[in-house]
């Protein structure tokens, strides 16, 4: 089959048409020409090859072998594609067959933008290795799909807002002031765009605008429930995760610990907060002198999430928080399991 590959490959090639061999996705060639060329091609060369039901999919008749035409892809499909690929922890190898073939910035063009920037001060890599190490980190550690995009996103805003001033010593300093605002914007529009769910791509949004969480060693227990009650119950952990796979994927950080002291004192007391139902239970209008047997049997763990969760989702819409909406939601979530995403 490499051979035929090969052979395939040289035939393009000659025609001054790019394309190149992908080890690791669904289609084991790319061709840059629409389906139309393609075809004609195939016809010329008497290649023979039969639909497979995609419209920009070939496949050569008697081989599994299957060729994609680059120019008639359908973003959705490509975002399916980078999906499937996520689950098999080969995606970042495909990017790099793509910068290398000279195609990502046809498939991707956001991540094209960071290969010739510079990380400055504090990053040894450009952007675009840094971004992709970033992704291999997430998906190695076995991350949800949602949090492996967003380490492949965190950054996408610091070639928008990049800037790079003379310093009188000679020296340069490169900034990237907003960049996680701007990566915020940038990320969720390529979510849409590449086919990711809506609820999916709000929660990638908020995952790059807030990578860059800072707190101080004597922050109070006051700024870090109301930072709690804003990211709620599973992205406070999530945006922990993403850290310290953006350290890790830090090439000047790699003689350094990817969870610091600092980190880990600050997970302790999330974690004390958290065991502190008063602090989000009484803010809830249940009504109720005993509140927890609204629940169904949970550990206390899952009944802080679950205060947690609620308090999130009232402190977005107040309107919610009376004793019919949060009993109903009560009902529906932890009673009959239905998603547990905020209505």
């Amino acid at each position: 089959m490499k051979n035929n590959l090969q052979n395939l490959q040289s035939i393009f090639n000659n025609l001054n048409i790019n394309t190149f061999i992908l080890p690791h996705g669904k289609c084991q060639i790319v061709v840059d020409c629409t389906i139309f060329v393609l075809k004609h091609i195939c016809a010329e060369y008497e290649i023979c090859y039969q639909p497979t039901g995609q419209k920009d999919y070939l496949t050569l008749a008697g081989s599994p072998i299957s060729i994609r035409a680059l120019r008639s892809s359908n973003l959705c499909s490509i975002g399916e594609e980078l999906l499937y690929l996520i689950r098999t922890k080969k995606a970042a190898n495909w990017l790099n067959d793509l910068r290398e073939s000279n195609l990502l910035v046809k498939y991707f063009p956001v991540f094209a933008e960071g290969l010739d920037v510079e990380g400055g001060k504090y990053h040894a890599e450009t952007v675009y290795q840094h971004i992709t190490d970033c992704f291999e980190i997430c998906m190695q550690r076995d991350y949800s799909i949602e949090l492996c995009l967003a380490g492949l996103l965190h950054d996408v805003g610091k070639p928008r807002v990049h800037k790079v001033d003379q310093l009188s010593d000679g020296t340069v300093k490169h900034t990237f002031h907003r960049h996680e605002v701007v990566g915020a914007e940038l990320a969720y529009n390529f979510c849409r765009t590449y086919g990711i769910n809506e609820i999916s791509a709000q929660r990638i949004r908020k995952l790059v605008r807030y990578h860059m969480f800072m707190f101080p060693e004597d922050v109070s227990d006051r700024t870090l429930k109301r930072w709690l009650v804003e990211m709620g119950p599973d992205m406070w952990r999530e945006l922990f995760d993403l850290r310290i796979a953006d350290r890790k994927s830090n090439r000047l950080l790699r003689d350094r610990p990817a969870v610091t002291r600092h980190l880990i004192n600050l997970k302790k007391r999330i974690h004390k907060l958290l065991k502190t139902q008063k602090c989000f239970k009484n803010q809830l209008r249940l009504c109720e002198s005993q509140p927890d047997n609204l629940f169904p049997r949970m550990t206390q763990d899952e009944l802080n999430g679950a205060y947690l969760q609620l308090l999130h989702i009232v402190n977005k819409d107040p309107n919610k928080n009376n004793p019919r909406w949060l009993k109903d939601y009560i009902q529906r979530v932890y009673h009959h399991g239905s998603n547990n995403t905020e209505i």
